[in-house]
């Protein structure tokens, strides 16, 4: 990002617009940014917000940008509550430790975007049509957001749980990396407060992903889930009973194998959630193989695999 883009905006015109915004974005009335004091993006026409820089705590209540391009701004811990984005670029946006709830982003751009820490999808935001290139979710928290037709590129999870999100026709390629998918909420508790929609991951597609420790829980649909095209992923039904069988066959085989498949089964099968309930059953599961070789050995993970596929 070129610094002249975020220098300008400690101008006289870049702090008055800053200062406007943050007062009538608080106000939470309802104020749609159509002018910005540098004009429009001469290659795309674009509102130009390139480079915008927020104060810290910033609170942006029901406010509304559209066609606008931010690349490249800063945007730490702000606060962006039931506010609508449509046709905005986020590209390389600073947006770590920033909360959100019920917001819509619509056709939106988050190449190179880092959420590190940040707090997507409180009181059911809504993603349509974004996509989110090599964006950074690191220790990024999610609260029942709704994603249809979303595309993500090589993005960094980092061990990220999707509490309750929904995914309607969504693609994800490149390595997807410690990620939890769930039918529900990972606590009951959060179900007096708001129901979510039903994880049913329609027509979502692996198809050009590698999945490594990525679990799929409380129900969660992958009936109609694209697997990787690589040969070495399966998309496997009956799943509780593919996993039982495991258990059984590996009585019969030499250690450390048959170890590796008691573990395999425990470490699968339905254990209470934090507050002593118990999930919805796991029907359907997503596998690879190099994964589980990557945690039992080439050996017992082979061995893991046949099992699977015979069941």
């Amino acid at each position: 990002m070129n610094s002249a883009l975020i220098k300008r905006w400690d101008t006289q015109a870049g702090r008055a617009f800053v200062e406007n915004l943050t007062r009538l974005g608080r106000s939470g009335n309802g104020y749609e940014i159509q002018e910005s004091p540098f004009g429009v993006v001469p290659e795309t026409g674009r509102l130009d917000l390139r480079g915008l820089v927020l104060p810290e705590q910033t609170e942006l209540r029901r406010i509304t940008l559209r066609f606008a391009d931010l690349t490249g701004g800063v945007m730490k811990h702000a606060w962006f509550e039931a506010s609508a984005f449509i046709d905005v670029c986020f590209d390389c946006c600073s947006l770590q430790v920033l909360s959100e709830g019920g917001d819509t982003f619509e056709k939106c751009s988050f190449r190179r975007s880092n959420f590190r820490r940040a707090s997507i999808g409180h009181r059911g935001s809504y993603f349509k049509e974004c996509r989110f290139e090599s964006a950074d979710f690191t220790q990024t928290g999610f609260l029942r957001p709704e994603f249809d037709d979303c595309l993500f590129d090589s993005c960094i999870f980092g061990g990220i749980d999707f509490s309750a999100s929904s995914f309607e026709r969504c693609e994800f390629r490149g390595e997807v990396r410690g990620v939890w998918f769930r039918g529900s909420y990972d606590i009951s508790v959060f179900e007096q407060f708001a129901n979510p929609r039903p994880n049913r991951m329609t027509c979502v597609s692996f198809k050009k992903a590698k999945l490594f420790d990525v679990t799929f829980s409380d129900g969660c649909d992958l009936s109609s889930v694209i697997p990787p095209d690589d040969g070495r992923h399966a998309l496997f039904d009956r799943w509780p009973e593919r996993i039982k069988s495991v258990f059984e066959q590996s009585r019969a085989w030499p250690e450390p194998c048959k170890t590796a498949g008691e573990v395999f089964f425990r470490s699968h099968v339905a254990h209470p959630r934090r507050d002593g309930t118990f999930p919805k059953t796991q029907e359907w599961y997503l596998l690879g193989l190099d994964d589980l070789m990557n945690q039992f050995g080439e050996e017992a993970g082979a061995k893991i695999w046949e099992a699977l596929l015979s069941a």
